[in-house]
C-alpha cells in the first residue's frame, strides 16, 4: 500500500494488530474509566452545591452509566435527578428573584483537567496492555 509517497509492507499484520487493538477497548474497561470520571464531576459538583434543609440538591447530583447500544461502549452522565431535586436548575441559574448560584457548570469546567487525565491515562493502560499481548509496538516500529 502506498500513501503520499510512504510505503507500507506488513500491511495484513498491521490490520490485525490495530483489530486487536479496537477489540480490547470494548467491553467494560472503558466504561470504568467513564464511570471513574463521571463520579469526580459528581462528587466536586455535590461539594460546589449549596446544601439546603433537606440536603436533596446534593443528594440529586449523580452519575451513572447509560446502556449499551449494541456492541458500542456505553458512556457515563452526570446530571441532576429532577425527582430528588426539581429545584436545581432554580439553584444554578437564578430566578426574577433569587441571584444564581451556579455549581454544575464549575464543577465541569474545574473537573476537566483531572477527568482528561483518568481517561487518557486508562487507555494508555489498555493500549499498552495490548501492544504488549499482541507485538503491536513492533508492527508500528517497522513503519
Amino acid at each position: 500500500m502506498v500513501i503520499e509517497g510512504i510505503i507500507l509492507e506488513g500491511e495484513e499484520r498491521l490490520i490485525k494488530q490495530f483489530k486487536a487493538l479496537g477489540e480490547s477497548v470494548k467491553g467494560s474497561q472503558p466504561e470504568r474509566l467513564f464511570l471513574r470520571a463521571a463520579k469526580v464531576v459528581r462528587d466536586n459538583a455535590k461539594e460546589r452545591a449549596p446544601l439546603g434543609p433537606t440536603g436533596n440538591l446534593r443528594k440529586g447530583i449523580v452519575a451513572k452509566l447509560l446502556d449499551r447500544r449494541g456492541r458500542r461502549v456505553a458512556p457515563a452522565m452526570v446530571g441532576i435527578n429532577f425527582r430528588r431535586a426539581p429545584h436545581a436548575h432554580l439553584i444554578e441559574f437564578g430566578t426574577v428573584k433569587m441571584s444564581p448560584r451556579p455549581f454544575f457548570r464549575p464543577a465541569v469546567i474545574a473537573s476537566k483537567e483531572r477527568v482528561n487525565k483518568i481517561i487518557v491515562g486508562g487507555f494508555k493502560r489498555i493500549f499498552a496492555k495490548v501492544a504488549r499481548q499482541g507485538g503491536l509496538q513492533r508492527a508500528i516500529g517497522r513503519l
